[in-house]
Order: C-alpha cells, then structure tokens, then sequence
C-alpha cells in the first residue's frame, strides 16, 4: 500500500511556502522520536543547523508563487538525512522517468568508484571508457559532483562515493546540474597515462540508460574468455528468474569446463541473503543452501573483484569464501553496509505525501571484506589499468605452476 501512495503519479507537485515548512518540521520530528542515538556524532546543535539549513534552502527554492515542487523537497531532505552518516535515514522518492523527453539530458558516459578514482565505466565514446575523469568544465570532478555527495545516506566516504555511482543516474536526473548544458568539456586521463581534453554532447535519457544497462540488470552476466568465466553480478534479487540466470551460468561453466571463475561484486551492494546462500553452494562443498551434489560445484580456481561498492551480503558472501579457502580476493576493502541501522521504519509526510526511511535501532558494525591482492594503480600500470589483462595473467601463472607442480 506504501509504494501506490508514495507513486510520483499520486502525489501533488507543489507546495505552498506554509505546506513544505511543515513537512521539513514533521521530516525532524519523526526523525527526532525514531532514530537511535547518538547520531553519528552530531551535537544538538548540528542538528538543529540541519533543519535550519533545510528550511533556509527551501525558501530560496520558491517560485513566484510561493511554492515549492515536491521534487526540490526530496532533494533538500536527501541532504538532512545524509548528515546522520547512517547510510540509511533519506527519503524514498524517486522521480517519473521520461525516457522518451529529449529535453531531458544526461552526461555522455557512467562512472564507476575504483582505488580513490571514477573511471569512466562506460561512454558514448569509445574513447574515454576506461579512463580516470578528472574533470568536467574545469571544475575536478570530485567538486563538480560535490552537492550530490552531500545528500547521498553512506556510512564512511568511500562508500558514498560508490553509492553514487551505483544511483548516478537519478543523481543526475533530481540535482539538474547539467540542465541547459548541450555539452560538457571533459578533462581525463587515458589508460596509458595521456591526459586529454574533449567536449562532448550531452545524450538523452534513452541513451543514457543503455549505457548504464549493464549496472541496473541484477541478473548475473557471463563472459567466457580464453579459458576464464567472467560473471559480473551487481546485484541479487531472490526470486525465480535470478535462480534460474544462476543456475544456466554454473551449468554452462559444467559443459565448457572452465578452469577458472571471476566473479566481480564491486557494485553489489544490494544482495539478498538467501541469494548469496545461494551462490555459497555452488562455490563451497558442504556450504550455503541449497546444497548441491559434489558435480555441480564448481571446482577451478575462483577471484572475487570486490571493493567500496561491495556491501551487506556480498560482503559476507567474499568473507566467507576466503575463510572456506574456496577464493582469492582483489580490489579494495569493502564498503560500509548500505543499512548501517536496522531495521527501518518508514512514514510519509502529511502534504507531499514524501515516504522517508529512518534508521530505528543501532546493530554491530558489519565486518569489511579485505582483499587479498590490492589492486593498486602501480600494480596495475604495466597492463595499463586494464584488471581483466592483469587477472588473466595471474591465472596463466597459476595454471602453469600447478602444470609444473603435477609433474
């Protein structure tokens, strides 16, 4: 019943001056009566300058009529909630998606957090995938982006920058930082080290969500190459189509008799439990569930690529296979749980009808998945960034030791 009323499609679009400064008021209060303390170190009067800044921001976002959009008050309370640092107190509105509007426009490009930067995951040009984005109409990116970091709920800074990335997408879409921009001048640095500057188009919202494809699909997608299983997962929703993706990935690896399995989690954030149960039994003897007989668990070698974007289950999930034996880890620490309070109440305010979440109870800080091999900039250089060029090389290596060895 919450998700029909908190439907964009039955909400009002705007509010007077007397509305909106009473759904900020009722935003501090809930939050004041629900959430558990201390709040991420915040004194009283912090925030207290929350809500002062909340009110102040919504005054200047008025229009001639003294009213304030719905939308302009989610991305004001979006700032509120990510000042309790709990990765989990914001609002849960979303904005109609006008894929077909081609006044609506996004950068030419996805990013993606790796190792302290955002490389360019992918683009409208194949000349800037791959590349470390160092700047956007000379403005570094970091700053660029700066207000949008500022409102997304994380637990510690890497992980709000991965939790953009995961979510740039709407980012883009509520902050309107690029509105009536019809390109963006991009300063990056190439894979080989060459820095270049290029103004490129904005693209529409349809192209923008083929690009971003590939993040949003949560069912696992297979790559076979020169002998090695690529499966990148960026998210696990339990229900039967992902079982059934799970289970024609593992029988296919079965009948082409793949050696070795890199499953890539650096942006799962999102794992259901029981799906990375689910997956444990098809990586582990005798773990996870269901269990699976002794020919259909995988028995090459497996890596996990795991970093900041790495959080709750699939967390837990590389955690546990490192502690079976059963994978080498790469990447970077994981990040802070996405749901750093549970569990999480819900309520709507009165006269937008905005549902919001709020952090209710405090639980034990979630252990971080820490790599093996860190994949450092100067480890990577020789293969010029390039993880994938790196980790088949290691594996060759591997392959040829225990050729060696069995000899």
């Amino acid at each position: 019943m919450s998700a029909v009323l908190n439907s964009p499609y039955l909400q009002k679009e705007r509010l007077t001056r007397r509305e909106a400064a009473a759904d900020i008021d009722a935003f501090f209060v809930k939050i004041d009566k629900a959430h558990p303390l201390p709040r991420a170190g915040l004194t009283p009067e912090r925030w207290d300058g929350l809500r002062h800044a909340a009110h102040e921001e919504a005054g200047l976002r008025l229009d001639e009529f003294e009213r304030l959009t719905v939308r302009d008050l989610a991305y004001l309370l979006y700032k509120a909630g990510a000042g309790l640092g709990d990765a989990n107190t914001r609002p849960l509105w979303r904005p109609r998606r006008k894929w077909k509007d081609p006044e609506l426009k996004y950068p030419p490009f996805t990013v993606d957090y790796r190792l302290g930067r955002f490389v360019i995951d992918a683009a409208a040009d194949g000349e800037l995938a791959g590349a470390e984005l160092a700047a956007i109409d000379g403005v570094p990116f970091e700053t660029f982006i700066a207000p949008l970091l500022e409102r997304v709920s994380a637990s510690d800074g890497r992980y709000r920058r991965a939790a953009f990335c995961a979510e740039q997408g709407f980012w883009w879409d509520i902050s309107g930082l690029l509105e009536g921009k019809p390109a963006v001048r991009l300063r990056f640095s190439t894979p080989d080290g060459k820095v270049r500057v290029k103004e490129t188009p904005l693209v529409s919202a349809w192209e923008f969500r083929r690009l971003a494809g590939a993040q949003e699909e949560a069912r696992p997608k297979l790559l076979v190459s020169r002998g090695v299983a690529w499966v990148d997962l960026p998210g696990a929703d339990f229900n039967r189509a992902w079982r059934r993706a799970c289970d024609a990935v593992f029988a296919q690896l079965r009948r082409q008799r793949v050696g070795a399995l890199v499953l890539d989690l650096r942006r799962n954030a999102g794992t259901d439990p029981r799906a990375a149960s689910y997956l444990l039994a098809y990586l582990a003897a005798g773990a996870g569930s269901p269990a699976r007989e002794q020919d259909e668990i995988f028995k090459g070698r497996v890596k996990l690529l795991i970093g900041p974007g790495t959080a709750n289950a699939a967390a837990l999930l590389a955690a546990r296979l490192r502690a079976l034996g059963a994978a080498e880890l790469l990447g970077e620490e994981s990040g802070g749980p996405r749901d750093a309070y549970r569990p999480p109440e819900t309520f709507t305010l009165p006269h937008s009808g905005l549902e919001i979440g709020v952090s209710s109870r405090a639980t034990e800080p979630a252990a971080l998945a820490v790599p093996d091999i860190v994949l450092t900039p100067a480890l990577l250089r020789p293969h010029k960034g390039n993880v994938r060029a790196f980790l088949l090389e290691r594996l060759a290596r591997e392959k040829e030791r225990g050729a060696q060895t069995a000899k």
